[in-house]
């Protein structure tokens, strides 16, 4: 509620002709705030909502919608501003975040049990990391996603200079994007924007079909084995992005980006099955944390080390150093017995208790 009150006063300024570029940064502070408290949330309720055996197939759909979002998102903004200008698009979009609010309030959400710590920040962090602390194994796969974490924050951003230096001087650009029907003659800094945007595009489509896929076929047996197969895979087709031909760096994005959903929702499913209820809120903002933490850095990283190399050898070397130190994880720690050695935790209670909300919705 608190975006829908800041869009429609950005649209109250837009119409008076009042808007200003710091009233735009003060909205994106309070969005990234209230993503921050929304999405742990979100995940640690779907963790008490979803039997565990479906958690990662429910993850998957999940990161399929939002990688589907952040393609037509921004099609479908570009569509309506043009039609019906700024204003009017701030206000559906408004209007999108009221529906989802109002969404929220219809559905029956079960309520863990809570202990005495409130509106206390320190003793919340200091809580979930007590718990991590005592479950090695889940640590070692917290740090072997952060590592990847951190050496794929070079991927996002070595994509402008990869197009602008390497790939725009491949002869079959154009015709890759005229596969995606964008005009591949311009020159100069907008061929360089189309080659970038439609390799992000190729990117966004692999986790779309990864999602689906973790969707529909839930993974192994034993799921840590989908987070390091995949975990290896997209390290390694990471590192194939680095090439200058752009059939093979636009074939290796997508099945980098295939192969995050079924790491990334299969070791969420497993976090909130081996965390307590109670404990899920704040074990997954500290690993929300870790994961947000790992850009700026990656991004410093980059910024430093650009002075010395060319963004193709940044990529195949951030690749090769994850794929070197996510392998010494799983050999030398005990992250793939972490199904056998972290229990899961007791689910009937929540969902007996979630279902006597929804009856009680009902009548």
């Amino acid at each position: 509620m608190i975006l829908v009150l800041i869009l429609l006063l950005l649209t109250a300024l837009m119409a008076s002709d009042q808007l200003q570029l710091w009233h735009i940064y003060v909205t994106a502070f309070f969005h990234s705030c209230c993503t921050t408290f929304r999405n742990p949330t979100l995940n640690a309720t779907l963790g008490m909502m979803v039997d565990k055996e479906k958690m990662a197939r429910v993850n998957g759909l999940t990161q399929s919608l939002n990688a589907t979002a952040f393609i037509c998102g921004p099609l479908i903004g570009a569509i309506l501003m043009g039609l019906h200008g700024s204003a009017t698009l701030l206000l559906i979009n408004a209007a999108t975040f009221l529906i989802s609010a109002v969404g929220a309030l219809v559905v029956a959400i079960p309520s863990p049990p809570r202990s005495g710590i409130k509106l206390n920040v320190y003793k919340e962090i200091k809580t979930g990391a007590q718990f991590l602390w005592q479950k090695p194994t889940l640590v070692s796969l917290i740090a072997s996603s952060t590592v990847f974490n951190l050496f794929g924050s070079f991927l996002v951003v070595l994509l402008i200079p990869m197009s602008s230096t390497v790939w725009k001087y491949n002869p079959d650009a154009s015709v890759l994007l005229r596969m995606f029907e964008i005009v591949g003659r311009s020159s100069g800094n907008l061929l360089d924007a189309q080659i970038s945007g439609t390799m992000q595009a190729v990117l966004f489509l692999g986790s779309i079909s990864g999602g689906l896929l973790i969707a529909s076929w839930g993974g192994f047996k034993e799921r840590i084995w989908n987070v390091v197969v995949a975990l290896l895979l997209a390290i390694v087709f990471e590192a194939c992005v680095s090439v200058s031909n752009i059939w093979i760096a636009a074939v290796s994005l997508f099945l980098t980006g295939l192969a995050g959903p079924l790491c990334n929702a299969t070791a969420q499913a497993i976090y909130l099955s081996k965390t307590l209820p109670e404990l899920q809120g704040r074990v997954l903002s500290l690993i929300s944390l870790l994961a947000q933490l790992t850009y700026p850095v990656g991004l410093y990283i980059v910024s430093v080390l650009s002075d010395f190399l060319n963004p193709s050898q940044l990529l195949f070397g951030a690749g090769s150093l994850s794929f070197v130190c996510c392998t010494l994880f799983f050999i030398f720690s005990k992250v793939r017995y972490v199904d056998q050695e972290v229990p899961n935790h007791d689910v009937d209670n929540v969902s007996k208790q979630a279902t006597e909300q929804r009856n009680v919705q009902a009548n």
